[in-house]
């Protein structure tokens, strides 16, 4: 029993001394900030001192590029209520020991965001969103952003054609049925003309991503993409490649986490949602990809 407690107090030494290593390696004015200490000392012993250290200075330059000074972002943390505190500590934790390299610089931002404005809403739920993603889902969300800029908009544009063909459609009707309703006030006999009908997505947006569009874009010939998780794709080289089967599990897993909104064809008999006509990126995607 007492070489166990002997060995215990050699190991609370050891990540005692690994601590004190990893906060003189930060800025001292990181010291004064006990929340930043905490999220060290909680994760010392489960990741590398290096890549702890790595992390913290990339909170430094990121601060830095926000022209936010150390002294500022210490007192906006000392300003956090209880509630941002709890989220701030949990999300440094993952930030330090569970975050994959590629969206670290995009966790930090969206930290550094949270505690400056003091808001927990909407950053909340992106820190939340931002644990969750894996490197198919960044690079998922990278091509619909770049999408976004240079993508091709063909069905988007014959469906704008038909929405405004409906639209005069409907005012062609409704003028007709006021000049029948005009003709027959007397009468208690009233017809009408015509039936209106309305697109679901009567409202488009640049934020309404049409999947054949999207295909084209990335050159995949795949009217369905739900086929990608059941076959391997040939990629330019004439080989057989499943990076496309990827994707397709990340569509799914970001309209789980609310990023995009999927629109299924309605076919006869089953209905695979992965057959889909567009997608619409939701409020929480277009935040999201302002970090993207």
């Amino acid at each position: 029993m007492k070489e166990e407690k002997v060995e215990k107090v050699n190991i609370g030494t050891e990540i005692a001394n690994i601590a004190s290593g990893v906060l003189a390696e930060v800025s001292p004015l990181f010291l004064g900030i006990p929340l930043i200490s905490f999220a060290i000392n909680r994760v010392v012993g489960f990741t590398s001192e290096k890549n702890i250290i790595n992390r913290l200075k990339k909170i430094e330059k990121k601060l830095l590029d926000k022209r936010i000074t150390i002294e500022e972002f210490r007192e906006k943390v000392f300003q956090l209520s209880e509630h941002n505190e709890y989220i701030v500590k949990n999300n440094l934790n993952n930030l330090l020991l569970n975050c994959i390299p590629e969206i670290v610089d995009t966790y930090i931002e969206v930290i550094i965001d949270l505690i400056m404005k003091q808001e927990n809403s909407i950053y909340e739920e992106i820190c939340e969103i931002i644990s969750s993603l894996n490197i198919n889902d960044i690079t998922l969300l990278k091509m619909i952003q770049e999408y976004k800029k240079d993508g091709v908009r063909d069905e988007f544009e014959n469906n704008v054609k038909k929405i405004k063909k409906q639209e005069e459609e409907n005012k062609r009707i409704d003028i007709e049925n006021k000049e029948i309703e005009e003709h027959n006030k007397t009468s208690r006999i009233k017809k009408m003309k015509g039936i209106k009908f309305y697109d679901r997505n009567f409202k488009m947006g640049e934020d309404t991503i049409f999947w054949k569009d999207f295909m084209k874009t990335y050159e995949l010939d795949c009217p369905e993409l739900g086929f990608t998780l059941l076959y391997e794709a040939i990629n330019e080289n004439g080989e057989r490649s499943m990076h496309w089967a990827y994707w397709a599990r990340s569509f799914l897993k970001l309209e789980r986490l609310g990023i995009i909104q999927l629109d299924q064809i309605n076919t006869i008999g089953t209905i695979n949602s992965l057959n889909i006509d567009r997608f619409h990126i939701t409020l929480f995607g277009l935040k999201l990809l302002t970090y993207i």
